[in-house]
């Protein structure tokens, strides 16, 4: 971010005078003296203030640099002085050029033109070029990892099986699909500039995703919540009994905001530790740099797998927030949209009907009529299948269910309770089995 950006070179500039036998003048930076409540305690809003900042990471991070001590608010004293650099917007800066201010975004707005999806647009460039592009995160143990399988790496998990369905259903084979890694900062802009076609990584359906980055949410694959992780050491079973612990959270997502608003909720303080862009929030809590951190309690189970000693965290109670996690694709292409959105439902509406694949032969030519719809075998008025409607083949979606399976079969095998993850399924059953996976009529 830009502002980020001008406040390390103000930063950088201020420790060279030091070095040089000089302070920057009063118009650069300001006296601040440690504060403390009436309870001894130190009262870094307070020095906030007197310094002039808004943003306590930033503050924080200036503090560190100022003092050379990651712990400083540990052991900083009565009546020490610093000398702190004013905050941007108290500083003169010289103008930059248009070009820098692409720096400013964590999660870029690239230039709209660069990919503008029509009707149909997406699937054709899919077709030539013979591939499905999936954006995916890598590392992320029951969702979405490269691993040796059969003697060849693979991606498998969760997420990776949902982009193997829309290769089915386009292609009639799983293996006509590549991965893209993403993560936090490139998802959107990856999916904007089309460098992929879909997004399938544990991504936030949010009203500001869809409205203002102009980006299409299909139906929720994973129904998940914000939670807390800790170690066992620090003796807590509840969230709310973090009072002043320090918590690492990323700049990007939805994470942060959701540990605002909850320790907020609960009148409770914490020291917020924000995480370098080159890290995550787990790496920082591995090294022992904040008490806890905080992401999609599926995540979370995923990270803590992946410990060298996993039974010593403990996931707490509390889920903080609504993660609706789904594919996500381009505004623009209707045809590909509703091509995404009718591969996800027939993963719901083959575990509905029982379908599976490992029994989907033995629902051919079956009585059903919904059936017959689902192999391909009837439509009923112009079309002889429904497929064609999407410009898909005659049996895409049994097709999908053959290589794929049906959602049950996904969830189990990459995070259910026989894997390492043990998830419990929760909302994430069938709406005739008290969760909210729903598919409309296939007809």
């Amino acid at each position: 971010m830009i502002h980020k950006l001008f406040f390390s070179l103000i930063t950088v500039f201020w420790i060279l005078g030091i070095s040089q036998g000089y302070v920057l003048g009063q118009d650069n930076s300001t006296e601040v003296e440690a504060q403390f409540t009436i309870q001894n305690r130190l009262d870094i809003d307070a020095m906030m203030k007197l310094a002039g900042y808004e943003n306590r990471g930033d503050f924080l991070t200036i503090m560190e640099k100022v003092t050379d001590d990651y712990n400083w608010d540990r052991n900083v004293k009565k009546g020490e002085k610093f000398f702190i650099p004013k905050p941007i917007g108290m500083v003169e800066i010289e103008p930059v050029d248009a070009e820098s201010e692409v720096m400013e975004i964590v999660e870029p707005e690239l230039d709209p033109n660069d990919y503008n999806p029509t009707y149909g647009s997406t699937f054709k460039k899919v077709i030539e070029r013979g591939y499905v592009i999936c954006g995916t995160k890598a590392n992320f143990p029951g969702f979405s990892e490269k691993k040796l399988v059969d003697f060849e790496d693979r991606w498998v998990g969760f997420d990776a099986d949902i982009c193997r369905a829309i290769a089915v259903a386009v292609f009639g084979d799983e293996t006509n699909i590549e991965y893209e890694v993403v993560d936090g900062r490139t998802r959107f802009g990856y999916l904007i500039d089309g460098t992929i076609d879909v997004l399938s990584a544990a991504t936030t359906y949010t009203f500001s995703r869809n409205v203002e980055k102009k980006l299409e949410f299909l139906p929720t694959t994973y129904y998940d919540g914000q939670g807390f992780i800790v170690r066992k050491t620090l003796g807590v079973s509840s969230a709310k009994q973090l009072h002043g612990a320090k918590i690492c959270f990323s700049s990007t997502g939805t994470a942060k905001n959701n540990i605002k608003d909850f320790f907020k909720l609960h009148n409770l303080d914490y020291t917020p530790v924000s995480v370098p862009v080159d890290k995550k929030p787990k790496d920082l809590y591995i090294e022992g740099k904040c008490d806890m951190y905080g992401t999609d309690a599926s995540g979370l189970a995923s990270n803590r797998y992946g410990f060298k000693n996993p039974e010593r965290h403990v996931i707490l109670p509390e889920i903080i927030s609504k993660e609706p996690l789904g594919p996500v694709v381009r505004y623009g292409d209707q045809q590909w949209s509703d091509i995404v959105r009718w591969t996800v439902y027939v993963l719901f509406l083959a575990e509905e009907l029982g379908i599976t694949s490992e029994n989907i032969q033995d629902f051919k030519e079956h009585k059903n009529p919904t059936i017959q719809r689902f192999m391909g075998e009837l439509n009923g008025k112009e079309d002889e299948y429904l497929g064609a409607k999407l410009g898909l083949h005659r049996l895409w979606a049994a097709d999908v269910i053959e290589q794929v399976g049906n959602y049950e079969e996904i969830y189990e095998r990459n995070v259910g309770k026989n894997t390492p993850l043990r998830l419990k399924r929760g909302l994430n059953k069938l709406y005739t089995k008290g969760g909210l996976l729903y598919s409309p009529p296939l007809k």
